[in-house]
């Protein structure tokens, strides 16, 4: 797989602000404008995105008092113009960890578009640090390839060491089993990440960057 050897694109609060309108005038059309046009320099290379979209906390939740709403993005690196738009309703209405967001939720939000960069081989799979670097183990059991992510701040947000990170993106490839370390292949990566609140795109604090 193709993918960015340094960081060349940078996400931004503009990219997070077209998010909050397009998913707002989706699931609002007679009350909502039309969203801007995606604020992306002409030049923009192909970049791996994901989509993140969380709700403030009822208690229970991340320790950062959101919780996670929605997030699907993809690895390859896609046409900035068509994946972010594209993305940003699929981690809202389609995301099958949760129910399709609503209207009525919006103002409760925050989301946060992330570009992954810089992507490097690891020596073992836990050449990596938390809270710089993404992961993307990769082994196999049988005819089976297994392959799961976690993005940078994933592992620093739970409070995960590089140990418990790895263990758990085992599980999260779908395999229950136990798998040695020297068995698990691994890619770090980085991520340009932006986030803006409800509150904040009602604000208009986009506007500065």
């Amino acid at each position: 797989m193709s993918t960015p050897s340094k960081m060349s694109i940078t996400s931004s609060p503009q990219l997070c602000s077209f998010a909050f309108s397009h998913l707002s005038y989706t699931l609002s059309p007679s009350t909502s404008p039309p969203p801007p046009p995606l604020p992306l320099p002409p030049s923009s290379p192909p970049a791996p995105v994901f989509v993140t979209w969380e709700t403030k906390s009822s208690g229970g939740g991340g320790g950062d008092g959101w919780d996670l709403r929605g997030c699907i993005g993809t690895l390859a690196p896609s046409d900035l113009a068509r994946a972010i738009p594209d993305y940003t309703l699929t981690a809202a209405l389609r995301d099958r960890r949760f129910r399709p967001i609503t209207a009525s939720e919006l103002p409760s939000l925050r989301v946060s578009v992330s570009l992954l960069v810089d992507y490097e081989s690891c020596s073992n799979c836990y050449d990596w640090v938390v809270g710089v670097h993404g992961i993307i183990i990769t082994f196999t059991r049988g005819s089976s390839t297994y392959s799961a992510t976690y993005l940078p701040e994933v592992a620093s947000e739970h409070r995960m060491t590089r140990e418990e990170a790895v263990a758990s993106l085992v599980r999260k490839a779908g395999y229950e089993g136990r798998v040695e370390p020297g068995e698990i292949s691994a890619r770090r990566y980085q991520s340009s990440k932006c986030t803006l609140t409800y509150d904040e795109w009602m604000g208009g604090e986009e506007a500065g960057g």
